[in-house]
Formats: C-alpha cells, structure tokens, sequence
C-alpha cells in the first residue's frame, strides 16, 4: 500500500479525526508514579490539542530528569542534530553514542533485547546503516510492501527491526515519521473504534486496524489497560517485534498524522492551527505526544478510571485568580491577624496586608505576595485542578521532586525568578494552609487540587 492509496482508503477517519483535535474527552488514572504523576492521579482532556498540553513523562536526558514536551523537545532536537551530523560524517563512535542517549531517553537502554539490531551492527558500519533506513523511510513513493535490505561487510543481513528502542532513533533521522509504541498505537486503535462505533461502520479496513501493547505484567494478570478492543472484539492485534508488522503500523500511523495535520476541515481548523502555531518541526511530534498521553489507558474495564466519555461537565470547577484573592481576603473577617493550621495539627499566623499575606514560618523571607495566590490557581487551573506539591528539602529546581510544574517550582519559576538548577525557600506549608483555609483547595496525598 502506499501513501494515496492508505489516504483514499482512510479518508472518512482523517476527517473525523481533525475534528476530534478541538473536542475529545478521555481520561485514566495513574497507577504508578512513573507515568510522572502521583498513585491515583486523575488525568484528563478535552481535546487531542489539551491531551498533547497536558503531555508528562519522565525521562532522562544528558544526566538530567525532564518531564514536559517543551524540555523533551530540546533534548530530542539536540539529539537529532548530533546523530545526522554523525551519519553524514560516518562517526561511528558518535552514531553509537547517539543511539544510547535516544535509547535512555526512551526509557529502553535497559532491555538488551530492544534495538537489537542496532546493537549487533559494529561502530564503523552503524553510520552507513541508519543512512539506508534514512533513504528507506524519506522515499517519497514508499510502499508498505517495500522490503528493506542491508548487508554488512560480511555478508550478514541485518533487518530494520522496527521496536519500542528504533522506532525512537529512526524517527529522529527519518523526516515525517513519528515514534509508533504501545501508547501511540493504543490510542489509534482508540479512535479508529470510536470512528467505527459513531460512524456504524461495520467493516475497518485492514490498514486500520493499529496493535497496541502493554507492560507485560499487566497482560500476564489481564490487566490489558491498552487494549482498544470493545469487549468480545479482537480487531487490533497485540503488538509484536515481526518487522514487517510494526513497520507497516508506523508508516501508516506516520500518514495519518501527517495528513490530519494537513486536512482542511471547517469543524478541525482552529484547533488544527494551534497545532500548526508550534514552532516548526513540532507539530507532529506535538500530536504524536497527544496519542502517548491518550494511551496511556484506553480500555475502562481494567481502570475504573479510564473513562474513554468523560463528560466536559465533570471536569473540575475553576477558579479565577481575582476570586482566589477575594477569598482569602474574606477568611481574615476583619481581623488583622488570624492562626491557620497546618497538614501537621500545628498553627502559624497569617497577617492579611495590601499587597499580599504575611506569615510568621518563612523567616525574613515573610510575605506571599498576592502573586504567589495567582500562579498556584493559575497553574491548578491549567492542570485540571491539581498538581504536585514539590519537595524543596534538598532537592534544587527541575530535580525529580522538584520539577517546574509543581507548586513549589511553579511558585519559585513565576514569582520569583528561580532557574532550573537553583536550591529554592521552602514556601508550600503556608501556601497550602492559606489555600485551604480558605476553601480554595483540598489536601490530597503529595498534591493539592480546587475545592
């Protein structure tokens, strides 16, 4: 099959899926703190362009943890310019060093049966290897029945061997074409059944018909979180390490986007541009970030959670930040000084001032100014009503438990300037008794969400 001909055949699924960019709900919940977010954490979207926003992952990059697409797209660009200048000046040494780094970031370099081949294949040869698969994927009249060949010096044949490890390498070299898992390939299976299912149609086409994947202690208990199959259905295959297979899911996956991207549509073209308003380069691996963080669950028979039709009505109630303040202004009921507890059963004080909240816990570094307030509902607000505390104990700005997206680093990074590598004031005793003191948030274990 290639490209016009999977267009034609997936048309109707294109368009329905541009206007899905603007509306789209889904949400699960987070069974391990490695998906970056706490035990139990509710995630949620209202759209593939919120979904992609909303994008988390831990991951390792030259030494460092980072979690947030903006930090994992420097790190990707980085890598990918060292790795083309490397295959262009056939450093095999720098390939290698490259592909590891992109294997760790991945998540991957642990599992010595991923990205086998391209372990297997000596430094000298690796450069002029990832250049075949280059040439291979930036065909422009690719087919899927398009075999791939490469000989080593002696004779071996070494297969492209796409799996979780080279798809992440191969996708950094290769234009166009995204990162297909078990996450991504989840989520498509996702959105071709719900096509199929409002739609009625009764036949999916082959093409169509994405595997998906899952961590193989959860399909060992039958706790298959990814499958996208309707119960009783067996349409979207399990994924498996068969070359042709996986190659042929993310050529096709690699149009799709592209052209979902591409496709005008009345209904998808706002949401469709605020895809096309990221910087160039990032719009498709910005919808395919939407789909990883889709699949992370697709299935609401093993997560009573993974709600595939959350209603938008039942997502959190906002607050704006002029309430936030009014309200805090309220709890002090004309007193100058009032006593707020804290998680512990103690108390501090809290003096209510013109230009914010001074407490007796922060030292010299006494006053919250209204614009503490304003960032942690701001950033709640934008987070679906919750978010990390953070751990400013020992722990510097962007460390694991200290990440920027958390109340502490939010608070340190907006207010008061603080750079990713700072040691910070510890400030979220006070800012968490105050919020919820006055009925702004609720304590939850490691975070806290609106009221």
């Amino acid at each position: 099959m290639n490209r016009n001909e999977f267009l034609t055949e997936a048309g109707d699924l294109i368009n329905w899926i541009v206007e899905r960019l603007g509306i789209f709900q889904h949400s699960w919940a987070s069974i391990s703190p490695r998906t970056g977010f706490p035990t139990g954490y509710i995630w949620l979207c209202k759209s593939l362009f919120d979904a992609f926003s909303k994008y988390r992952w831990p991951s390792t990059c030259n030494g460092n943890t980072i979690y947030n697409f903006d930090a994992t797209a420097i790190c990707l660009g980085e890598l990918e310019y060292r790795l083309r200048s490397a295959i262009d000046s056939e450093d095999g040494d720098n390939c290698r060093a490259c592909c590891n780094a992109i294997l760790e970031w991945g998540g991957v370099a642990h599992r010595v049966s991923i990205a086998n081949n391209i372990r297997m294949i000596p430094d000298q040869e690796l450069p002029r290897f990832l250049k075949a698969v280059l040439e291979y994927f930036n065909n422009t009249n690719l087919d899927t029945r398009d075999e791939f060949v490469y000989r080593l010096g002696n004779g071996d044949e070494v297969p492209l061997g796409i799996d979780s490890g080279t798809t992440k390498i191969y996708s950094l070299i290769c234009d166009n074409l995204v990162i297909y898992d078990s996450r991504v390939g989840a989520a498509l299976g996702l959105l071709v059944r719900q096509w199929s299912e409002q739609e009625n149609i009764h036949q999916i086409p082959d093409c169509l018909k994405f595997a998906w994947g899952d961590n193989q202690n959860n399909v060992s208990r039958g706790r298959r979180r990814r499958n996208p199959n309707a119960p009783g259905q067996n349409i979207f295959p399990y994924i498996n390490n068969r070359g042709d297979d996986r190659r042929n899911h993310n050529i096709i996956a690699s149009w799709l986007l592209q052209e979902v991207l591409n496709r005008d549509s009345q209904q998808g073209r706002e949401a469709r541009s605020d895809f096309q308003r990221l910087p160039n380069g990032q719009q498709l691996r910005a919808l395919e970030a939407a789909l990883f963080m889709v699949g992370y669950c697709v299935n609401p028979i093993y997560n009573t959670s993974c709600n595939a039709a959350l209603p938008v009505n039942d997502t959190v109630a906002f607050i704006s930040a002029e309430d936030a303040v009014a309200r805090i202004r309220a709890m002090f009921q004309g007193a100058g000084t009032i006593s707020v507890p804290n998680q512990r059963g103690n108390e501090f004080t809290a003096t209510l001032q013109d230009d914010g909240i001074s407490v007796n816990n922060l030292g010299n570094a006494s006053i919250l100014h209204w614009a503490v307030f304003t960032a942690v509902v701001r950033l709640l607000n934008e987070n679906d009503g919750q978010a990390d505390k953070g751990n400013a104990m020992e722990q510097c700005l962007g460390d694991p438990d200290l990440p920027l997206d958390s109340i502490e680093g939010y608070v340190a990074h907006e207010v008061y300037g603080k750079q990713v590598g700072d040691t910070i004031l510890r400030r979220i005793t006070p800012i968490a008794g105050i919020l919820i003191a006055a009925g702004i948030c609720v304590n939850l274990p490691g975070r806290l969400a609106l009221a």
